[in-house]
């Protein structure tokens, strides 16, 4: 009730701070203004600094809310959005808003899932909800989903990594660079928030985009890893020369 709505948009110019008590859990929320494109936000204007602080506060939370109209599903503007703060954030849901003004609600899920699952490879393991806040349709269910399953630490032995290591680069090899094979040699965890892994290889920087793909993917699934983002470090084996996937 203190975030102020309208049919325009634009109408949150400065974020809003409050505090929400769940169970044994106190949580801080920070309603920031919404994102638009790039094209209609001049330099030094309200808007543009509004979008600043924006993603200024989606690197320091644990858990970034997309919300998306379910009335205008998911258009070009929400996908790179969505690209935009897997890069920064923490952690994501995917919130699909007004869920009552849609007729055949199953067949629009099923068509949301796809085309996420399509287009935006690079955040499979993200938990999408719909809701109608109009309603108050399923939105505890977010709220204890929240509970249960973000704000805790994933700590994942060395010996379980590099098992996982050796099974997946086996299962599917990276193809040969300059006619050498690729050796992906060891794997270390090296933070919690968000999920870091250092990887040692003879080829660090030129593992390909498909292929970094693949081992997040199979990283998230071997590991359940849901909302969050899994940062690769790749380190070559014979200097010190990192790189980020």
């Amino acid at each position: 009730n203190r975030s102020k709505t309208s049919s325009s948009a634009g109408t949150t110019s400065d974020y809003v701070i409050d505090y929400y008590n769940y169970k044994n859990k106190r949580f801080k929320i920070i309603d920031t203004a919404g994102i638009g494109k790039k094209s209609n936000i001049k330099n030094n204007t309200i808007n543009y600094y509004s979008v600043k602080k924006t993603f200024d506060n989606i690197s320091k939370v644990k858990l970034s809310i997309i919300m998306i109209d379910s009335n205008e599903g998911l258009d070009r503007q929400d996908k790179r959005i969505l690209k935009l703060i897997s890069d920064k954030s923490m952690g994501i849901i995917i919130i699909f808003n007004k869920i009552d003004l849609i007729e055949n609600t199953d067949i629009f899920k099923k068509e949301i899932l796809s085309e996420i699952d399509n287009s935006l490879r690079e955040i499979k393991n993200i938990k999408i909800f719909f809701i109608s806040s109009l309603n108050n349709k399923h939105i505890n269910k977010v709220i204890d989903y929240i509970y249960k399953n973000i704000f805790y630490n994933f700590n994942i032995s060395t010996s379980k990594l590099n098992h996982w290591l050796n099974d997946t680069t086996h299962k599917y090899q990276h193809p040969l660079i300059r006619g050498k094979i690729v050796k992906f040699k060891y794997a270390t965890q090296i933070k919690q928030n968000p999920i870091t892994i250092k990887i040692f290889c003879n080829f660090s920087s030129k593992i390909n985009t498909s292929y970094k793909r693949y081992l997040t993917n199979d990283f998230n699934y071997k590991f359940k890893i849901l909302n969050q983002k899994t940062k690769f470090i790749d380190r070559k084996s014979t200097r010190l020369n990192s790189s980020h996937w």
